[in-house]
């Protein structure tokens, strides 16, 4: 993934994500629980099968920015 992407992991679904041997990488955690992420989930705008989008980079981005 490219610097500066956000991606959800849900739990129990299996990833390889690493970072770089040589230069590493920051990370932000933004832990989700409750009735508007189940509303999201079921509702298809976060799911396992594709865990970044721009509609959640944008919505990060912005609880980012207000943390």
């Amino acid at each position: 993934m490219p610097e500066g992407s956000i991606f959800l992991l849900f739990p129990g679904a299996r990833h390889r994500y690493a970072p770089h041997r040589r230069t590493g990488w920051v990370e932000h955690w933004i832990e989700c629980r409750g009735g508007a992420f189940n509303f999201a989930c079921d509702a298809g705008s976060a799911q396992p099968e594709q865990p970044s989008s721009s509609e959640i980079s944008d919505l990060f981005t912005s609880i980012h920015a207000l943390a």
